[in-house]
């Protein structure tokens, strides 16, 4: 019996563990280089469906559910199989992918949305009303009119829009593209 003999009959009584939690309720020692495929493949897609999600955050409503509603299948799909593969894979899966709170939270947030998609999508394209039409105006307005008090540009727009234009004009500023002054209660405004 030569030494590569001896651990070759040692190998099947290593692996027999590799199914179970040890004592301590840990993973055992060798588990993830045994199923390193499985790791790096849920891995992969793991990250490809958190990765719609998280790109579909601010979008249309729509394109958020349905960006959500596939990343909770995947993690109740890959909690199941988990599951099914024993014990082990039940843990890795819990401890690494899926967090039964933060799953029980997207689906709440699901839930949401379906209840009030109508409200979402007004919400959502009145925003990007502001976004792309009222919001490009401030540096051409505050051109045309140097010293323009902000209360005035206030008035110029539906009152909804009054907190997406200060946050505007005070980044803008900030990025030194306009100056403002200091005037009473608000600011005159002028192109840098």
């Amino acid at each position: 019996m030569g030494i590569f003999d001896f651990f070759k009959k040692k190998q099947p009584e290593i692996k027999d563990h590799l199914d179970r939690l040890t004592p301590e309720g840990d993973i055992p020692y060798g588990w993830a280089a045994a199923n390193w495929e499985f790791i790096n493949k849920t891995s992969d897609e793991y990250s490809h469906f958190f990765g719609i999600w998280y790109e579909a955050r601010d979008k249309a409503p729509k394109e958020k559910y349905a960006a959500l509603k596939s990343y909770v299948t995947y993690m109740k799909d890959l909690k199941r199989i988990c599951a099914a593969k024993g014990e082990c894979f039940a843990l890795y899966c819990s401890d690494l992918w899926v967090n039964d709170k933060a799953l029980e939270g997207y689906e709440r947030e699901l839930q949401y949305i379906k209840d009030n998609f109508a409200d979402l999508e007004d919400m959502y394209q009145r925003e990007q009303y502001i976004k792309h039409c009222v919001l490009p105006q401030l540096p051409d307005l505050i051109n045309e009119k140097p010293g323009i008090l902000q209360t005035e540009i206030y008035k110029m727009f539906p009152v909804d829009c009054k907190d997406h234009i200060s946050y505007e004009l005070y980044k803008l500023s900030w990025d030194g593209e306009i100056r403002r002054e200091k005037s009473g209660r608000t600011y005159s405004l002028y192109i840098k």
